[in-house]
């Protein structure tokens, strides 16, 4: 918050790596320090911008590929607290 008491919000409106945890850190912290660098106190994301929306849990779950998109999902998750959110904070 300024001297004023104005905080300053930046909306991010990117799209990750779908699936790439790192490739996907990696851009959020740069989104992060260019907000900042123009004044922004917050950078807020949409929900599950890491790692990326799940689609497939729109399709059924009685296919292999789901199974397949629902492991590779996990696998790309992150823990709360650990190095990935540290990293953003």
């Amino acid at each position: 918050m300024d001297d004023n008491g104005i905080l300053r919000v930046a909306a991010v409106q990117a799209a990750p790596i779908f699936l790439n945890r790192d490739a996907s850190l990696e851009k959020a912290v740069n989104l992060i320090k260019q907000a900042a660098d123009e004044g922004a106190m917050l950078a807020a994301f949409g929900e599950a911008w890491l790692p990326g929306y799940p689609i497939h849990a729109l399709a059924s779950s009685g296919s292999p590929l789901w199974w397949e998109l629902a492991s590779a999902y996990l696998d790309q998750s992150i823990e709360i607290p650990g190095p990935v959110t540290d990293a953003l904070c």
